[in-house]
């Protein structure tokens, strides 16, 4: 029960950590992971059965039936390591935070 989770909040840490060092303050990647959260547990309906179900978060531990739940982690796994390369990069960018 516990791998079910494992792309979901890694995918959620990489936008966290995107949003902190594209804003370079970690209120607003906080902020936002919160949000995500909140919208999509709300709309998860919506995501599930429209364009959105390839970024719904809660797809493996709600839906696990689901038709789409292989391309779901796919393309979280591909949306995670694109934030966290583009997060290492500004990371690298140093004089944004000095």
């Amino acid at each position: 029960m516990q791998l079910i989770w494992l792309i979901p909040t890694i995918t959620l840490m990489a936008f966290g950590c995107f949003t902190a060092l594209a804003a370079a303050q970690t209120t607003t990647g906080a902020l936002l992971v919160g949000m995500v959260w909140i919208v999509e547990l709300v709309a998860r309906g919506w995501f599930a059965y429209n364009a959105g179900k390839y970024f719904l978060i809660f797809m493996g531990s709600l839906m696990p039936d689901h038709p789409d739940l292989f391309s779901n982690y796919v393309s979280l796994s591909i949306l995670t390591f694109a934030l966290l390369f583009i997060a290492w990069v500004l990371l690298r960018r140093q004089e944004r935070f000095i």
